[in-house]
């Protein structure tokens, strides 16, 4: 799947490339979950960036690619694991969250026969590659009497396929008689996809209790200084959802 997305890609800068008209947006990318989704994050916060070109014989059509990078979640935590003796130690656990795209856009917009009119509306579709990676870190406690982790980094990732539709407008801010242009892009979208494994910190609070979730425990191994016991103990959860989104989408846009 991957060859088959990069051959994608080099297909579609190619023809940016030898294109009439062209265009290029960055801006800010907003995820909120759906569905399932919403038992396993609250929001998704990144940069979103776009190359697109039209077609010669239909210029209203806009066709290119996308990809989006931002973060869902990301914290430290204090939290405290009590062992089968009796004993306990406090330790921060840190986990950082991320979510990427990659994929095809086309748009179709109002055709515009002059420059006068500023605002341009448009829908799209669009369909691509998701993936979502989390790193998770145990602080080692330096407690000489208790116990320390034996796995002090984990990696969670996974990637699946994404498609959707939604419209947006574009605010056309240039110089009237300027040939280059530049808009303010806003978009709505929905995205759905196939099931996508994450991870999150969820329901694990600081007093490490085990409590009711819909995602099964991410456990680290722990090791007693003193005993050489190994045991486990639940930092974080996984959850496994078929991707549902709300997108939002801010850009400034540059055409030529």
């Amino acid at each position: 799947m991957k060859k088959f997305f990069f051959s994608c890609a080099l297909v579609l800068a190619g023809l940016f490339l030898q294109a009439q008209n062209r265009q290029i947006g960055i801006g800010y990318n907003l995820f909120l979950p759906g569905g399932e989704m919403k038992k396993g994050f609250k929001s998704e916060h990144g940069l979103d960036m776009e190359m697109l070109f039209s077609l010669k014989k239909a210029p209203f059509i806009w066709l290119g690619a996308d990809l989006q990078v931002g973060t869902y979640g990301s914290s430290s935590r204090r939290q405290t694991f009590t062992f089968r003796d009796g004993s306990s130690t406090e330790t921060d656990v840190n986990l950082n969250s991320q979510i990427g795209t990659i994929g095809a856009r086309a748009r179709f917009e109002k055709p515009r026969t002059d420059n006068s009119k500023r605002l341009v509306p448009y829908g799209q579709i669009m369909g691509g590659l998701l993936s979502m990676y989390s790193t998770l870190y145990v602080e080692d406690p330096h407690d000489e009497d208790g116990c320390r982790p034996l796995e002090k980094r984990t990696t969670v990732k996974d990637y699946t396929w994404y498609a959707g539709g939604g419209a947006g407008l574009m605010y056309d801010i240039s110089k009237s008689k300027a040939r280059n242009r530049s808009f303010i892009d806003l978009s709505f979208s929905c995205i759905g996809g196939g099931k996508q494994e994450y991870a999150n910190m969820g329901k694990v609070y600081e007093t490490n209790v085990t409590n009711p979730s819909e995602g099964r425990p991410l456990n680290i191994r722990f090791v007693n200084v003193s005993t050489n016991e190994e045991h486990e103990h639940r930092v974080a959860d996984i959850y496994e959802h078929p991707v549902k989104l709300f997108q939002v989408q801010l850009r400034f846009v540059y055409r030529w």
